[in-house]
C-alpha cells in the first residue's frame, strides 16, 4: 500500500473515511487524527481502489476522489462512509439541505457545506449527529434528517453497485465560507462539472 502525506485542512473538525465492500471487508482510507494523506491505494476483497486528495487553490475547499475497480466476475456493492467530529466543542447547527442534496453546518460565524457525487449519481445518505465508526461495519444513515443544534459531528455515506471488471468513482468535498449563497453556488458548480464525468 502506497501513501503520501498532506497537511492542509479546511477547519477545526476531524475527518475520517472508510471504504466497505459489502459483507467482505473494509479499510480505513483517511483519518486526519493519525495522519494527513494526499494519496493511498490498495485492494479489499477483489476491489482495487485508489484514494486521491485533489489539489485546490482555495484554502476553504477540499475535494477527494476514490476510484474503484471490480476484479471479480460478479456484481459487488460498495460504499464510502465519511465521518466528521468537532474538536473540543460542538457545531451550532447541522442540517440536511434537500435542494442542495448536502449537509450544511453553521460553525460560529461561518457556514460549511459537505457533499459529493458518484459515477452513478448522488446516491448519498447523511447523518446530522456524530457517527461512531470505530469497529462498526454497518452504520444506519438517513436521507433526510431534521435540524440538529449543538451537534458534535456528522456523516455522509455513498453507495455504488460495481459490475464485473468495471471501474467507478466517488467524489466527496467540503467547503467553508461566511456566505451561504456562495457555498451553494460553489457546490452546484461541482455537481454540474462532475456530473458530466458520470458514465
Amino acid at each position: 500500500m502506497y501513501t503520501n502525506q498532506v497537511t492542509e485542512r479546511v477547519s477545526s473538525w476531524k475527518k475520517s473515511s472508510v471504504f466497505t465492500v459489502m459483507d467482505r471487508g473494509q479499510v480505513a482510507l483517511y483519518d486526519d487524527r493519525q495522519s494527513l494523506l494526499r494519496f493511498k491505494e490498495g485492494e479489499t476483497a477483489d476491489i482495487q481502489w485508489k484514494w486521491i486528495h485533489l489539489p485546490m487553490k482555495s484554502q476553504n475547499r477540499t475535494i477527494n476522489k476514490l476510484i474503484v475497480y471490480n476484479r471479480s466476475a460478479e456484481n459487488v456493492d460498495v460504499k464510502l462512509s465519511v465521518r466528521y467530529q468537532m474538536v473540543e466543542r460542538s457545531a451550532e447547527v447541522v442540517y440536511y439541505s434537500p435542494s442542495q442534496e448536502s449537509l450544511i453546518v453553521h460553525d460560529q460565524n461561518s457556514y460549511a457545506l459537505f457533499g459529493g457525487i458518484t459515477s452513478q449519481g448522488t446516491q448519498c445518505s447523511y447523518s446530522t449527529s456524530l457517527v461512531n465508526q470505530e469497529g462498526a461495519t454497518d452504520i444506519e444513515y438517513m436521507q433526510m434528517q431534521p435540524i440538529v443544534q449543538f451537534s458534535h459531528g456528522w456523516g455522509l455515506e455513498y453507495k455504488l453497485s460495481l459490475e464485473p471488471y468495471m471501474s467507478d468513482f466517488f467524489y466527496e468535498w467540503e467547503m467553508k465560507h461566511e456566505d451561504l449563497f456562495w457555498l451553494e453556488e460553489a457546490h452546484s458548480q461541482y455537481h454540474t462539472l462532475l456530473r458530466s464525468c458520470q458514465r
